[in-house]
């Protein structure tokens, strides 16, 4: 700290005050202590969603109040070497500060998905480190101290938590309810504020926040501290529907303008190896249960850069949980109802108005409807109201269709595969066919494409034809093509078909390719404008590398110009 010259007058009233504690029974210190700063560069986020060392936007619609604890150890955060002359023998003496073991205490609530209040307090439990002698005399360095409280308010002004990207502002008012002696408080109020951005590319989680640190400025050594900006960004893998998040993060903080040191000096602290800490840390955080609403976090990581606070080795684990209004569901509200009166008049169990000597139907009541509405028994039971009471329904539930085939049965006609022919004379009731007096052909496709069972060919029986040396299909194909179409209609369990093209080994490889490619588009083209879905088709040209014959004869070059139907995906 700058020292400032001391009056006469002031040392008069320093000793008479010495005086008067000492005639009180209080000792006076001996000698004056030296204030110290804000030490630790972890800004912890404390809310559910947060990152270890990166504070997020608000994420809840409904209000969620919220608490959580962590321990963070951290190893060296201030070093000799940052505080004292480079190259001097003071730099090389034990550093000011070799262990901290801090206790992040933090709550808070969010609401309406936009607006966050988090409170975050640390707590020194326990504090190592060496009195740095000529550079700071009378540094009191504590076991344990507090630090000072940080508050934040977090505003989400674009973007929602369904978006893919969300921005707002942060920002932080520290009140000094630190320990000015022991590094944890910079002896008066400062704040913050940042600019916070995420982002969800890829499937990944993505975090920035940029801000400016206004703080009062103070001094160590060669160590001078005021304003500062501050930057952190992270990048998280989302597993198990986001309960469990793994990622790094990096924060870091350089200064702002030019404090004075202890020397009076007035270097430039921007970019400084002094007053640039930086540091990363490895991040899991594992949500306890499927709501997210409890959480445990482990962290790890050193420091990128030997400015001050940014330790050798930081470790840091916690714990939280949260309470959403929505868990909170109304109490059944009891209805009050009047007593009953107790029938008086003939007995009638079923309580139709008809007396159980006269019903013929004492337990069942009677519904008043044709043809008997007052024998004491409802009508026959005919749920489907297809005018065939259930007792002699063979379908209760399903209405008779009365479209000619099996009428009065109770069963409407089932035409699985739309083809007018009633699954019952059906002889293939999934492939769609025309009607014929031959039982086992009626409803049968013409059968110029069939699926061969065990196989993954769809085989087709008539070739498709096209002009010659061109894709384009010739009209006598169609009916072969519209069986094809009817067949994938039909069978969605073929999910995913391929078209292959082939042709014989006459002309360049080249072209042979080429054109058995764009024959096999032009089969993909046709299907999908019959109704076939495109996802479900796929063109492949393979040219004349797969011969079914492997004469040089017409006949066989003719049957090696094919186009074939392979089954790649089935659905089960």
């Amino acid at each position: 700290m700058k020292v400032r010259t001391r009056t006469h007058a002031g040392r008069g009233l320093r000793l008479a005050l010495a005086a008067a504690l000492t005639t009180l029974g209080v000792a006076a210190p001996a000698r004056a202590q030296q204030k110290t700063f804000y030490l630790d560069r972890l800004e912890m986020g404390g809310a559910p969603d947060d990152a270890l060392g990166i504070p997020r936007l608000s994420a809840s619609t409904d209000l969620r109040v919220f608490a959580q604890g962590a321990f963070g150890f951290s190893y060296n955060p201030l070093r000799s070497t940052t505080v004292a002359p480079s190259g001097s023998d003071l730099s090389r003496q034990p550093n000011p500060v070799t262990s901290q073991v801090i206790n992040y205490l933090s709550g808070g609530f969010e609401v309406g998905e936009r607006f966050a209040v988090v409170g975050v307090l640390p707590i020194a439990l326990y504090e190592t480190g060496s009195d740095p002698g000529p550079i700071a005399r009378g540094v009191a360095l504590s076991r344990a101290a507090a630090h000072d409280l940080r508050i934040d308010a977090r505003v989400l002004a674009l973007g929602s938590d369904a978006g893919r990207f969300r921005l707002g502002v942060i920002g932080s008012m520290y009140a000094p309810t630190g320990n000015a002696y022991s590094y944890g408080s910079d002896g008066g109020i400062h704040g913050s504020v940042a600019i916070a951005a995420e982002g969800r590319p890829g499937g990944l989680l993505l975090l920035t926040n940029v801000g400016v640190h206004l703080r009062p400025p103070s001094s160590m050594g060669q160590l001078a501290i005021g304003d500062e900006l501050r930057v952190a960004a992270g990048l998280f893998v989302p597993m198990r529907e986001d309960r469990t998040r793994v990622g790094v993060e990096v924060f870091a903080s350089t200064g702002l303008g030019s404090p004075h040191d202890a020397t009076g000096a007035a270097p430039s602290t921007f970019l400084s190896l002094r007053n640039t800490p930086a540091e990363w840390l490895a991040e899991a955080r594992f949500a306890l249960d499927d709501k997210r609403m409890s959480w445990l976090i482990f962290g790890g990581g050193t420091r990128l850069d030997p400015g001050y606070g940014a330790p050798d080795v930081r470790v840091v684990a916690g714990i939280g949980a949260a309470l959403s209004t929505a868990d909170a569901a109304p109490a059944p509200v009891r209805q009050r109802h009047a007593p009953a009166k107790p029938y008086e008049g003939p007995a009638d169990a079923d309580h139709d108005g008809i007396p159980d000597e006269t019903d013929l139907c004492p337990n069942v009541a009677e519904d008043r409807e044709q043809p008997e509405p007052n024998d004491g028994c409802p009508r026959p039971q005919d749920r489907d109201h297809d005018g065939i009471v259930d007792d002699r329904d063979r379908c209760p539930d399903l209405a008779e269709d009365l479209d000619g085939f099996e009428d009065h049965d109770g069963c409407p006609d089932v035409d699985v595969d739309g083809d007018g022919v009633p699954d019952e004379a059906d002889a293939c009731p999934t492939e769609p066919g025309a009607a014929s007096d031959d039982p086992g052909q009626s409803g049968c496709p013409q059968r110029l494409v069939q699926r061969v069972v065990g196989s993954d060919e769809i085989r087709i029986k008539q070739q498709i034809e096209f002009d010659l040396g061109r894709a384009t299909i010739r009209p006598v194909s169609a009916p072969v093509l519209d069986e094809i179409a009817k067949l994938l209609a039909s069978t969605p369990a073929l999910a995913h078909v391929r078209v292959e093209g082939h042709t014989d080994d006459r002309g360049k490889a080249a072209s042979n390719q080429k054109l058995s490619q764009q024959r096999a588009e032009a089969v993909v083209a046709w299907l999908v404008a019959h109704g076939i879905d495109a996802s479900r088709l796929e063109a492949q040209g393979l040219g004349s590398t797969r011969p079914l014959v492997a004469e040089k004869t017409d006949a066989a070059r003719k049957k090696n110009r094919r186009v074939e139907l392979h089954v790649v995906e089935q659905a089960d």
